[in-house]
This record gives structure tokens, sequence and C-alpha cells, in this order.
């Protein structure tokens, strides 16, 4: 049986499906940047203006991540990217939040991997 938490919020952007998303002055956007501090990962995609839900805890098995450049291992702590709502491996600075951890192997720029949702978590 999946446990998870679902909550809507209303968009500020088009969102994909699968996009790491953050909320800031009300509205989803995608996180973009590796200093924000992400809600959870979109489950459906949305215009700008619309109602989205984001999973905001337990296992998301279709999340956006890339790992051409850092490959990706399960167990390893994935941040935001400077790519809209693709999450990335790192070796962790004071500046980087985690925002889930991956259970899959993502070695392509346009991988979907399983991970596991957390708070954001300073690096």
């Amino acid at each position: 049986m999946d446990h998870y938490t679902v909550k809507e919020y209303t968009t500020g952007e088009a969102i994909k499906e699968g996009d790491l998303v953050t909320v800031v002055g009300g509205v989803l956007l995608m996180a973009d940047a590796v200093t924000e501090k992400p809600v959870g990962i979109a489950t459906e995609a949305a215009i700008s203006g619309a109602k989205c839900s984001v999973q905001v805890d337990g296992v998301y098995n279709y999340a956006r991540t890339d790992g051409s450049g850092t490959t990706i291992a399960p167990g390893d702590m994935l941040s935001p990217s400077a790519t809209d709502g693709v999450m990335v491996a790192h070796a962790g600075t004071a500046t980087h939040v985690y925002a889930a951890q991956s259970l899959e192997d993502s070695a392509a720029a346009t991988d979907r991997t399983a991970v596991k949702i957390c708070a954001a978590i300073p690096a």
C-alpha cells in the first residue's frame, strides 16, 4: 500500500509531471536553483494559473533527474539543478539544498527516476 501526502497549489508557470517544485509568493514554480527549498514533486502537468497536485513525501517513481554530469546512484542525495524542475546529485556545499534520495541509477540528462522525497535539508 502506498503512503504519501499530496497537496494542491496554484501554479505561477507551466509545470511538467515529475518536476521538482517550490512555492514562491504563494504560487507553485519549478525549482531551478540549488538554493531553492522544494516542497515536493508535481504529480501532473499544469498550465500557469491552474491547480497542480504535488506529492510532498513518500516515494515518487517518475521524478525528472539528470545523471549526465554526475552519475546518480541509489542512495545519492539529490538537489534542484539550474534546469527547471530537474534534480541532480552533487558533493554537498553550504549553498545546496537536498530534496530527495535516489532509489535508482541515472546516467542520462532526461531520466525518470524513483526517489524518496525528503524535507528541504541544507547540505
